[in-house]
């Protein structure tokens, strides 16, 4: 039983991670894109799959937060920062929302 739950917390330090991990390349990714990678709505695509893989709505939200806040101070632009945080917050929970739908279909079907 013990080996049970050592897993099971192995399982949700990996699933952490790797949410955090997807967050921060996704807005590392929103800040730098040039050219055709700023076409691909990479900010609503991956909070979508990180919330039909995982249930953690607000650890997405929170890592999209503070990655974005950390970034806007790494890069200097704190203006661009502030101004485009409420556009971010809004893609992260389009990309949740649709990715919650998505889940409950799938749970029915």
């Amino acid at each position: 039983m013990k080996k049970l739950v050592k897993i099971n917390k192995s399982q949700n330090n990996v699933k952490y991670t790797f949410i955090v991990l997807s967050m921060v390349v996704a807005l590392l990714n929103h800040w730098i894109s040039t050219g055709f990678l700023s076409t691909v709505p990479i900010i609503i695509i991956v909070p979508f799959v990180l919330r039909v893989l995982f249930k953690e709505s607000k650890l997405i939200i929170i890592t999209g937060i503070c990655s974005h806040i950390i970034m806007a101070l790494v890069n200097g632009d704190i203006a661009l920062g502030i101004v485009s945080a409420p556009l971010l917050i809004m893609g992260i929970g389009v990309g949740i929302l649709l990715g919650k739908l998505v889940k409950s279909i799938m749970e029915e079907i």
